[in-house]
């Protein structure tokens, strides 16, 4: 099978899917990042590139690409890790690890993809949470490009005004980017210990064990890693500046390619769903939500990654048919409901960005 020439230290981990590493040398973004992908079976006509929260530890979403890579012999998908993010590659320099210098490594990786596949190829851009806003910059520099977006639990303005945000602010600032990495280092002998019980329970009871063992590792890996911590803290304080005024109007102009979202309840965004779903349509004049935008309300949580990757890669296959694969001149399908169990919510989704 012939990789993509950009991936280097290219390594297979099922049968679907294979990992590299992608070398950043654009503007700020520098280093290496991780990257998780399944090719297509036959000929590309659509490229899904993902993008992960903060922390983005881009194993724990290894189901989620998988479904999507089965949905169609056509559709090849990338999963992208932040640059720092994960013990799979070497660290960046600190330069590499703002929110700036992230938005360039992924436009330089969506440049890199652009270039591998056919002119004529749809491209699908998704993020999660923060993942999500990011997926909007980089729409925004490659706007002839991209002919759909897909924001799950998106955290796209006033991040630090969130509940989340407003109790865990102090963690991120350079205070907290002092100190915790120490904990971190402190935490590393007793880190498979701990990881099990920061874990919703659910997770062991609802996926399969390689899965959950995977949570484990990565969970362990982020609590007692300095680097990762401290890249994550990084992000993190600089989404609490950034990720501020919502573009209404870029959102307006673009929402008949966007299809979002939101778990019922969301402290990483808060009241400012309100501000989103309006400037996408969804609550219009007749009181009817704008089809095809946003698939129900299950009880699914923000850090979606840890047990819900396959309901969550289902919704995206039906926006996949909604949109790029939607043949021209059939009427959309219209909002669609998914089943889930409510998830309780723990720690884990509450450090997930």
């Amino acid at each position: 099978m012939q990789h993509p020439p950009f991936l280097s230290s290219v390594t297979q981990l099922s049968e679907a899917l294979f990992a590299g590493a992608f070398k950043h040398t654009y503007k700020l973004a520098k280093g290496q990042s991780y990257v998780i992908y399944a090719p297509a079976r036959k000929q590309v006509t659509t490229l899904f590139f993902f993008l992960t929260g903060n922390p983005g530890l881009l194993p724990i979403y290894k189901p989620f690409l998988e479904t999507l890579s089965a949905s169609s012999p056509n559709l090849a998908v990338i999963g992208h890790a932040p640059l720092g993010h994960g013990i799979e590659v070497p660290t960046p320099p600190k330069s590499a690890l703002t929110l700036d210098a992230q938005i360039d490594a992924n436009v330089e990786l969506l440049d890199s993809l652009l270039a591998w596949v056919d002119k004529d190829t749809k491209i699908v851009l998704c993020g999660h949470s923060v993942g999500a806003w990011m997926m909007c910059e980089v729409a925004k520099r490659r706007p002839e490009r991209v002919d759909a977006l897909f924001f799950i639990t998106p955290a796209l303005c006033n991040i630090a005004n969130t509940p989340n945000g407003r109790w865990q602010y102090y963690l991120f600032s350079p205070v907290g980017q002092a100190i915790l990495p120490i904990c971190a280092r402190i935490l590393r002998p007793i880190a498979a210990y701990l990881a099990p019980r920061v874990i919703p329970p659910t997770v062991q009871e609802r996926t399969d064990p390689a899965h959950y063992e995977v949570v484990k590792e990565q969970a362990a890996a982020f609590m007692s890693n300095p680097r990762i911590l401290t890249s994550a803290l990084i992000l993190a304080w600089d989404e609490m500046y950034q990720v501020a005024e919502l573009d209404r109007e870029w959102l307006r102009l673009n929402r008949e390619k966007i299809f979002c979202f939101f778990a019922k309840k969301d402290n990483w965004v808060g009241d400012s769903r309100a501000e989103v779903e309006e400037a996408l349509g969804l609550h219009e004049s007749d009181g009817q939500k704008r089809a095809g935008v946003i698939a129900g309300e299950p009880g699914i949580p923000h850090a979606f990654a840890l047990e819900h990757n396959v309901h969550i890669a289902e919704m995206c296959i039906g926006w996949l048919r909604e949109s790029v694969w939607r043949p021209a001149g059939q009427a959309p399908m219209g909002p669609e409901e998914i089943e889930s169990e409510v998830t309780p919510r723990g720690f884990a989704d509450e450090a997930t960005l």
